[in-house]
């Protein structure tokens, strides 16, 4: 996993940014403070171009939910 933390000045209230394997990529961001949401897109089918996936609705989560979300499935994987 690629993680780069920290504030860009291209872009506004930007926490990190990431991609996992190569095949997802994140862009983490208070877009109010203290509110933080997680912008998810396909590497290998979207444009990388962080601007174009962050803060749209269809792509993005409330980052508590998210965490929530995949500690849920772990479980439930490892009960079955």
């Amino acid at each position: 996993m690629k993680l780069s933390v920290g504030s860009a000045s291209e872009w506004e209230r930007l926490v990190a940014e990431g991609e996992v394997e190569g095949k997802i990529g994140f862009v983490v961001s208070d877009e109010r403070a203290g509110e933080f949401k997680v912008s998810l897109f396909l590497l290998a089918k979207d444009d990388e171009d962080f601007a174009f996936c962050r803060n749209q609705d269809e792509r993005t989560v409330d980052l508590d939910t998210l965490i929530a979300a995949l500690g849920e499935a772990r479980r439930r994987l490892e009960a079955l």
